[in-house]
């Protein structure tokens, strides 16, 4: 009896442990991108993304990284436009809003974003959170 009893204990006990982790999702994704092709510059047009990358498990969320990636077609061989957001810490429970300015990252090897279909936003694509699931930090939006 008390076998069983220690061995049922022991289980509540890790399914209580392995519950306890982080869940980093993109909960929303905008964008602001203007349609007209940007000046060499890059300077007087909109390219940028918001989103909203929140924290759903139940342990707070140490150090990790968001991409916003921008989707060529086709893909540019040189100055693939990517902005990268560092996240110090995230509460259980709680959500931070980040924006990427695509705009400066604008040159003729990426012809100018011209081959920017859409934005992938991934959050903690490095995976140096351990989450309780692995398999939601991804969302992607299309370029008007």
């Amino acid at each position: 009896m008390k076998k069983a009893e220690s061995f049922a204990l022991a289980l509540i006990f890790l399914f209580a442990f392995l519950g306890c982790a982080p869940d980093l999702v993109v909960k929303d994704l905008q964008l602001n991108w203007d349609p007209e092709p940007l000046p060499p510059l890059g300077s007087g047009v909109n390219k940028k993304a918001k989103a909203e990358i929140a924290n759903i498990g139940n342990k707070d969320a140490g150090r990790f990284l968001v991409y916003f990636d921008g989707e060529e077609d086709p893909v540019s061989p040189t100055r693939r436009p990517q902005v990268s957001k560092d996240v110090p810490h995230l509460a259980k429970g709680d959500s931070i809003h980040l924006e990427a300015d695509f705009a400066p990252l604008a040159h003729r090897d990426n012809n100018y974003l011209e081959n920017v279909k859409k934005i992938l936003v991934i959050a903690d694509p490095k995976g140096m959170v351990k989450e309780k699931n692995e398999n939601n930090n991804e969302r992607e939006i299309p370029v008007p």
